[in-house]
């Protein structure tokens, strides 16, 4: 709700700004998407978004994307936060007509927790790796509503191999986030 639609805390499509400053001055940088905001400061939750803002960069008909994080669990957030922001990065440049560009991923604080150790380790041996396939409108599109549907309160339904897995995290996310909205209501 904080990037898509006309939310109230935020008071307008913060997506289709973006997309409307890149389309109308290629060499803008002010196409930024804010997820932490002041308001969060106040609240006494660690449940808070990690991420602090993304922008978008247009560079020799390429799109890039900055992602600043404030605090990132290279574990539990890393793989999904790369993983949503560079599929973001593609819809972008899908709906601009722009070819990918680099992804930069700041972190102020990165980390790794002590009982993730062993794991990380075990991570880190080489396995074979799988090319990922080339984003597909249609998935993209049943994905979104899906993530709309998600919002409203609409049970998750079978989208693709791999859209399946990003709408469980979704869902989780959603949970929070109600919790933070709540939160938010009252502070």
């Amino acid at each position: 709700y904080r990037i898509f639609g006309h939310h109230k805390h935020i008071g307008f499509d913060q997506w289709e700004r973006a997309k409307s400053l890149l389309k109308n001055d290629p060499d803008t940088r002010q196409a930024v998407i804010l997820i932490y905001t002041p308001s969060y400061s106040i609240l006494k939750t660690k449940d808070l978004p990690c991420t602090m803002f993304m922008q978008f960069i247009k560079r020799k008909e390429k799109l890039d994307l900055n992602v600043c994080m404030r605090s990132n669990d290279l574990i539990w957030g890393t793989a999904y936060d790369v993983f949503s922001f560079t599929m973001m990065q593609e819809k972008m440049a899908v709906e601009l007509g722009l070819r990918l560009g680099f992804y930069n991923h700041y972190a102020g604080s990165l980390h790794i927790y002590k009982e993730h150790y062993e794991m990380v380790n075990n991570m880190s041996k080489p396995r074979k790796t799988i090319k990922m396939p080339d984003i597909d409108i249609n998935n993209l599109k049943r994905s979104i509503k899906a993530e709309e549907d998600l919002r409203k309160g609409i049970s998750l339904r079978k989208i693709s191999f791999y859209w399946d897995d990003i709408m469980l995290i979704l869902k989780q996310r959603d949970r929070n986030t109600h919790e933070v909205a709540d939160k938010l209501k009252h502070a």
